[in-house]
Order: structure tokens, then C-alpha cells, then sequence
């Protein structure tokens, strides 16, 4: 029986005390998760009480019983490709993508010394829908859930675009889940447009902010246009903008790529990672980029290529080759 809000609080700062960070953040912001550690430790509490012991001094099996109720929770996202064997590479794909976007680079991966696992992001492809904000949480805890049920950790995670944004997310609040990081097309976002409309949109920030709002604005030409540059467009592939995934489109661009944690994230890395730039990427600010990297000397490098922000075959081949040197020691060289 859950006690009265007095004694709630009391027990629930207990149970804090108690639990493993990584799970005491979630507890924290989760109102549901606090309700169910003062549960668990009252009901485990009663058990030793009632073994002859004194009530709250069985942290281990309070940490147990809230731990598994959360990870149950969380979505677990389908694991499209599984394949080789080797240090493990984790692909995420753009917004409005699906796993089928990393295809060109699919093809030219080594792996007999990588095991390559690719995803469908949630909401897209064939990943769960659910009626959530689709925030860089969202995301990154749905990608939590689903490397703990492989049994992974201390892996390469390898970004296309929104996909890097989530890999950041990620690595802040799951550092124990990867040790290296690929991103290729970066939407890093430094702060919010200021000034009056005219002079915001000639500031970098303010002209893609614009861009955003009017593709959150235009349901029906980007479905359009996504379902032409499938068929049409030879170099882009898994492009997937439907009635079925619009709302974690539209979400996504919002809270996923239209924010600033990113930028505060990347510069704040204590691993190794890569941000690949193509010359042609028009999606980019490059200059944020260029930021991230003197604010982050020690561990964040700059790759540039001669391709545009999607993974064409000519990028196949080349990204290929910077995951297949990421997974290897001489990464940091």
C-alpha cells in the first residue's frame, strides 16, 4: 500500500540514495518512477521487517526491482541488419530515414573484424510509434534499451545527420554504451536566431530555423517530395516521409534538431570522435563545427569529404573506410 505524500517523499529520497545514477536520473525526472521506488522499498522493507530485520536496509533488491520496471518500459527499437563479427558499430540513420539509408556504405564495411548493427530509429521504418515528443531522449533511451537487450556496451556509434544528434544525447547520458563516435553531416545549432526577422535570417542559426518551421508547416510536399527522391533519386536511399511517420518527422525536426544541447554536447565530449563534413552539405553549419573542434581539441577531429549531406555511393565507399578505422586502436593516431 503507497503511503501518504509525506511519507513518499521521505522514503523516494531514500530510495534515490540507494540506486545507481544512470537510473537514479531517470527515477528523478519520472513521477511514475518515483512512485514505484517508494513502492519497491516499502514493500521490501516490509519483508525484512518481517524476517526479523530493520525496515530499508536492502538497497540491492530495492535497486533491482526499480531498475527492472523502468527498463521494461523503455522501447526496444528492431534490429535490422546484425552482421559480422568484430568490434560493434551501431548505425543510426537521418530524420526521415530508415536503416536502408546506410546501404552504400553497407556495402564496402569489412566484416570480419566488425559487427555491424543497424536500426530503425523510433518512429520510423519498422520501430515503434508511440505518441511521445520524440526528444533526443526519446531517441537515445529507446537506443539504450535496445543495446542492453543485445547485451552490448562500449561500442562505435556511427550518425547520419539527426542521427548524430541522438548519438551525442547518447553518449552524455549512457557514457557507459560507446566508446567512439562517427558523425557524418552534423546539425549542430549553437543558439537561437536573434534580432528581427530579416536580420535573423542572415544569420546561419536563423535561416534553417526559417527552412524548419516551413517544412513543419507543409505536411503534403514533404511527404511528396520524400516519396520522389525514393523512386527518382538513384543516390538516396531509405527516404521514408509518410502519413504513418509524419508526427515523428514533424517532432523530431522539432526537438531533435531544432535545439542547442547538441552543440553543448559535442564540446563537452571525453571521447574520441570524428564529425565527417562534406564540401557539398548545404544542411550543415560548418563553422559550428569548426567551434566544437577548438573548444574540444582532445578528442574531436574534423574529416572532410567531397561529398553532399546524403550517403551517396561515392560516400559509401569513404565512409566505410572512417567507421572501419574508428573501430581499430589507431583511431586517436
Amino acid at each position: 500500500m503507497i503511503c501518504p505524500l509525506s511519507s513518499y517523499i521521505k522514503s523516494y529520497t531514500i530510495s534515490l540514495l540507494v540506486i545507481p545514477g544512470d537510473v537514479k536520473s531517470q527515477l528523478a525526472n519520472n513521477i511514475l518512477g518515483c512512485l514505484l521506488a517508494e513502492f519497491c522499498l516499502e514493500q521490501v522493507s516490509g519483508i525484512g521487517a518481517a524476517q526479523g530485520g530493520e525496515r530499508g536496509v536492502y538497497p540491492a533488491v530495492t535497486c533491482f526491482f526499480c531498475y527492472s520496471v523502468i527498463t521494461m518500459s523503455k522501447h526496444v527499437l528492431p534490429v535490422k541488419i546484425d552482421r559480422g563479427t568484430g568490434t560493434p558499430v551501431l548505425l543510426l540513420h537521418g530524420l526521415g530515414n530508415n536503416h536502408c539509408s546506410w546501404e552504400f556504405v553497407l556495402e564496402h564495411l569489412d566484416y570480419s573484424r566488425q559487427r555491424v548493427i543497424a536500426v530503425d530509429l523510433l518512429g520510423f521504418g519498422d520501430a515503434p510509434k508511440p505518441d511521445v515528443q520524440y526528444t533526443l531522449e526519446d531517441h537515445s533511451d529507446a537506443i539504450a534499451a535496445t543495446l542492453e537487450s543485445l547485451g552490448l556496451k562500449d561500442i562505435v556509434v556511427a550518425g547520419h545527420s539527426m542521427g548524430c544528434n541522438i548519438a551525442l544525447d547518447l553518449v552524455t547520458r549512457h557514457p557507459e554504451l560507446v566508446s567512439k563516435l562517427v558523425l557524418f553531416g552534423a546539425p549542430l545549432y549553437r543558439r537561437a536566431p536573434r534580432g528581427g526577422k530579416i536580420r535573423s535570417l542572415l544569420r546561419s542559426e536563423g535561416l534553417y530555423f526559417s527552412l524548419f518551421e516551413l517544412v513543419q508547416r507543409s505536411p503534403e510536399a514533404i511527404q511528396a517530395g520524400g516519396q520522389l527522391a525514393e523512386e527518382y533519386v538513384p543516390f538516396v536511399k531509405g527516404m521514408e516521409i509518410t502519413e504513418e511517420t509524419w508526427p515523428a518527422y514533424r517532432k523530431s525536426l522539432e526537438n531533435t534538431i531544432m535545439q542547442f544541447d547538441s552543440y553543448r554536447q559535442a564540446c563537452s565530449l571525453d571521447i574520441p570522435a570524428v564529425f565527417v563534413n562534406g564540401i557539398f552539405d548545404f544542411f550543415i553549419i560548418r563553422g559550428n563545427t569548426n567551434r566544437v573542434q577548438l573548444k574540444n581539441r582532445k578528442h574531436v577531429r574534423i574529416k572532410r569529404t567531397r561529398g553532399p549531406h546524403e550517403l551517396t555511393p561515392a560516400q559509401g565507399k569513404v565512409a566505410a573506410r572512417i567507421i572501419g578505422k574508428a573501430s581499430r586502436k589507431a583511431f586517436n593516431s
